[in-house]
């Protein structure tokens, strides 16, 4: 008797046991985002994850064992290493950087052809934690992959020739290098809207993974990768680069929510914060890093600086410029209970396209104060061409302040005067509008001296064409020099501004009438009338 009450005890304790495992698993299951537990689940019960899988161990064991018979006892004493690497690296670049990727456009995309987004668009999960469990789901299949490569790593390092500042490199930007081009191929998958549109996506996807594939194995097949010093210019090198890729990844993934989020709520508020914050770190990183180590800042890094800046903002300033110039409900809800003294200096991260003016014209103003505080450490004298190179970066920042104008004022003029008008028709007005001013004057020149052998000079008409202007604005062409090219933009840039004042002062007054009219947060809602109460009367 004792014997059997002493047993039951035990059993119970177990059961109980794996009671509470089972319970904490289930706990820690539920806190997760659901979007990644179901898209981790799909991946491993689909084919695709499993077959890349094995084809990546097996490719890795081939390459191992080929390799070994065919270096024989010379393993032991020649450089290896480098060759093994990199044959590691390539079924890795496959499977992280094409199929991975490819996968994640297929996940979001079926969401659409299944008829399962509109499900998830009702339910409490927001664009955010939809887009942030496809993202994540990726990230655990790449590790995963990782994992897989890693005892083939180990052997690597066994070899003659093994540098181990090449390879943490290699691997740690090949993460971000994978997570980047998911972030794009899930942003991608949110424009596709028809089926021939969808078929053609997928093909400039597959076509730009290929790309960067070839881009990956030519860099681990050269000696440049392995003849790079390991000081800290090359941790500096391989850090900045992470930076952009970091910051690639989170600006697509909020354009990715914008494209999913309604078209009443806030869509580009994240957009901009991301950018600024991208650019404010890439800066002082960039410059602080050369103070600290001391180094002397060429004109070139200043010149490649502002030209990055300017590339990434003219890239989300087409998409913040083109917007409604008014914001929507929603969003004057949200921004009404905002102090307006905030809400003021917050005007050019706030939806609508005049702010989006105002934003564009924050950074070029930042940029052309960065130039002139750097420009007397760079004097003309010291490094050759300091003054060309400024010369086209205040150029660069002229173009950007007028087409920017120009895409605020189309929106605006075409928003309060076509009836229906969207967002959409509004990009593809200014799109054909920036490649009429850019393309336009350099085709027709080409054109007269093609056709009728007419030599064209430069002129006025001429000047809104960036191709045509940047690349002699500082030697000169036909008597005319960069300063008095630049001295024609400047009254261009001054126009738009003018054009776009207007739209500037009615956004300000649009979020004063806000303030006033919304009620305050302690102050009850208005009860509605009963209507089956008695009438005093």
């Amino acid at each position: 008797m004792s014997l059997a009450s002493d047993a039951t005890p035990r059993a119970g304790t177990t059961t109980t046991a794996a009671a509470d495992r089972i319970s904490f698993a289930e706990r820690f299951s539920d806190r997760m985002n659901p979007i990644l537990v179901k898209e981790v689940r799909q991946a491993f019960k689909g084919r695709g994850f499993s077959i890349t899988f094995g084809l990546l161990l097996i490719s890795c064991w081939f390459v191992s064992v080929i390799g070994a018979l065919q270096a024989g006892t010379g393993l032991e004493y020649f450089d290896y290493a480098r060759q093994f690497f990199a044959s590691y690296i390539v079924p890795l670049a496959v499977a992280t950087c094409v199929v991975v990727p490819f996968l994640a456009y297929q996940s979001m995309l079926g969401e659409r052809l299944d008829d399962t987004f509109e499900m998830l668009s009702i339910t409490t999960l927001r664009a955010r934690r939809i887009i942030s469990g496809k993202l994540a789901s990726a990230a655990v299949q790449i590790f995963l992959f990782y994992a897989a490569i890693t005892p083939f790593i180990g052997f690597t390092s066994l070899l003659q020739g093994f540098q181990l500042a090449p390879v943490v490199v290699s691997l740690f930007v090949g993460i971000f290098v994978a997570l980047a081009l998911c972030s794009a191929a899930l942003f991608i998958s949110t424009l596709a809207r028809s089926r021939m549109f969808q078929g053609l996506l997928a093909l400039l996807l597959i076509a730009g993974l290929l790309w960067v594939l070839s881009l990956i194995i030519t860099l681990m097949f050269s000696f440049a990768l392995w003849s790079m010093p390991g000081g800290w210019e090359f941790i500096a090198a391989s850090g900045a680069v992470c930076l952009i890729l970091v910051g690639a990844i989170l600006l697509l993934r909020e354009m990715a929510i914008a494209q999913i989020t309604f078209e009443s709520d806030n869509r580009s508020s994240g957009i901009r914060i991301i950018c600024s914050v991208f650019l404010v770190v890439g800066l002082a990183a960039t410059f602080g890093l050369m103070i600290a180590l001391g180094a002397p800042i060429y004109p070139e890094t200043c010149f490649s600086v502002v030209i990055a800046g300017c590339l990434l903002l003219a890239f989300v300033g087409f998409s913040i410029c083109t917007e409604p110039p008014r914001m929507t409900r929603r969003v004057r809800t949200q921004v009404a209970h905002v102090p307006w003294l905030l809400s003021v200096f917050a005007q050019p991260w706030l939806p609508g396209c005049a702010r989006g003016y105002m934003y564009m014209l924050l950074h070029i103003a930042s940029f052309a104060a960065l130039l002139m505080v750097v420009s007397p450490l760079l004097m003309p004298g010291r490094y050759p061409g300091t003054g060309e190179m400024l010369a086209v970066a205040a150029g660069c920042l002229f173009y950007l302040a007028i087409y920017a104008g120009l895409l605020s004022c189309l929106a605006t003029l075409m928003f309060r005067s076509v009836p229906g008008c969207r967002t959409a028709h509004v990009r593809w007005a200014g799109f054909v509008l920036i490649m009429a001013g850019i393309l336009g004057p350099l085709t027709g020149m080409l054109l007269l001296e093609l056709l009728f052998n007419v030599h064209v000079r430069f002129g006025f008409w001429m000047i809104a064409s960036p191709v045509s202007t940047l690349p002699m604005i500082a030697n000169g062409i036909s008597g005319w020099d960069g300063t008095a090219i630049l001295a024609l933009l400047f009254p261009l840039a001054l126009l738009f501004f003018l054009l776009n004042l207007g739209g500037i002062i009615e956004s300000l007054r649009e979020t004063r009438g806000m303030r006033k009219s919304s009620p305050s947060r302690g102050t009850p809602p208005p009860r509605e009338a009963n209507p089956d109460a008695p009438s005093i009367a």
